[in-house]
């Protein structure tokens, strides 16, 4: 049986990927997953919707035919 394909994480959940990596990259200390998720909100609020919009494949352009 086919399943459906997932949808494309959303800004917000890249975000959030690479928020937690810099949080463990910088602590030995076990994350706490909700104080990371209130402070990465937070830090989210504040981006203009310009740095929201600028990914990790924001550079890629397609040269099709």
């Amino acid at each position: 049986m086919l399943k459906p394909p997932k949808l494309a994480p959303s800004a917000w959940q890249l975000y959030f990927t690479d928020f937690i990596q810099r949080a463990q990259a910088n602590t030995t200390k076990k994350l706490n997953v909700a104080q990371a998720a209130k402070e990465a909100g937070q830090e989210y609020a504040n981006l203009s919707t310009a740095e929201k919009e600028v990914g990790p494949l924001s550079n890629l352009r397609f040269s099709g035919p």
